[in-house]
């Protein structure tokens, strides 16, 4: 049943509900993660800006409230700079919005429900400079620490089943969020804005199989995401594509690789309206990654390889080809405690628009302390 529970996480993690927390932890254990996300990119000269940085303090706590109820509560305290080419430098620090998370396992762990509310703690009142670097902080292929300042509360739900039929688990799951309407403040002008609700499908599979006379694991799942209207002051004004994401991951023991975790995500996303601008044509992303551990259960190196690919939109711009290696290592002094820091070196290509593309190079720090009691 185990193996059961370990699907369903996935299956849940695939949904809105997303905190980047295992809930096989949460709700097994009482758990507390102090975490750092640092991320610096550099851009050549045609960005029109020189670097741009983000250092995020990550805290989890999550508590079991029996064996079958678990409470996790997420927020993450940060820090962005943008340094001119002309050498001025810019600042924000504020703390993101907190999520607070229960998930409940129904039956014989063969489903799990979760509930979860957004507290708006984030910043909504930004000047100028503060409004660019939000809009760095969104780009989907630089993937900072922390991509939104802040928005309004939310409500999100979701369900995943799970079922054994011979060797393969087959699991369903769905999630939606309800996002509420908040006030935004930019130069001094308040704007009332209700981002649109979210809706999430998800199908998958998985397979424990045995390989080089060790256990390993194929898995990989479909989502579908839709979106209702953004409003804007009550009227309708942006709208984005529906979302199709497929996931595959192999876990295998190979020698002294153990394990080697290969994992593929394409990503195909519909086309964005809007009430004052033509269809935006979103582009299709290829995320390929490769990581593989090394050592005894008490302490791992890990080293990783990925490549991420990010379509130009119709305009030519929005698209990225960014390259990453790195490494890290585990460290479990006890079952109580774990340390597990990570370093990625990123370089490649940024499109800003037609025969517009820049070079960028990324350096990036993540992990934390894991306390279990």
């Amino acid at each position: 049943m185990k193996k059961l529970l370990f699907f369903l996480t996935a299956l849940v993690v695939s949904s809105p509900l997303s905190a980047q927390i295992n809930q096989m932890e949460f709700i097994r254990h009482q758990y507390l993660k102090p975490g750092f996300h640092f991320k610096m990119w550099d851009f050549d000269d045609g960005a029109g800006l020189s670097k741009y940085i983000q250092l995020a303090a990550p805290v989890t706590y999550s508590m079991a409230l029996g064996p079958r109820l678990g409470i996790d509560v997420i927020t993450s305290p940060f820090l962005a700079n943008i340094e001119q080419t002309n050498g001025d430098n810019t600042e924000f620090h504020h703390a993101s919005d907190t999520f607070v998370r229960g998930s409940v396992v129904l039956g014989d762990n063969l489903a799990l429900l979760t509930v979860g509310v957004g507290v708006p703690t984030g910043e909504t009142e930004l000047n100028g400079e503060d409004f660019a670097m939000a809009g760095l902080a969104a780009n989907r292929p630089l993937a900072n620490p922390v991509s939104s300042f802040g928005t309004g509360s939310s409500l999100t739900l979701g369900l995943a089943v799970a079922q054994e039929l011979g060797d393969w688990v087959v699991g369903a799951g769905v999630g939606y969020a309800r996002r509420n309407e908040y006030e935004a403040t930019f130069q001094n002008t308040t704007l009332d804005i209700k981002p649109g609700d979210e809706l999430n499908l998800t199908v998958g599979v998985e397979r424990e199989f045995d390989f080089a006379g060790g256990n390993a694991r194929f898995l990989a799942d479909i989502v579908y995401s839709s979106y209702s209207e953004d409003e804007l002051n009550g009227q309708p004004f942006y709208e984005a594509g529906g979302k199709v994401a497929a996931r595959g991951q192999l876990r295998l023991p190979l020698g002294i690789f153990n394990p080697l975790v290969l994992s593929v995500t394409q990503r195909w996303r519909g086309d964005n309206a809007s009430t004052n601008a033509a269809l935006v044509e979103n582009g299709s992303e290829l995320d390929l990654r490769a990581t593989f551990y090394l050592g005894s259960n008490s302490f791992k190196f890990k080293g990783l390889v990925q490549s991420q690919n990010f379509g130009d939109t119709v305009d030519d711009s929005g698209g990225a080809n960014i390259f990453g290696v790195g490494g890290g290592f585990v460290l479990n002094l006890s079952r109580h405690f774990t340390f597990d820091p990570t370093f990625i070196y990123h370089q490649g290509t940024l499109n800003l628009g037609p025969d517009s593309e820049i070079d960028i190079t990324g350096l990036e720090a993540r992990g934390g302390f894991a306390f279990r009691f």
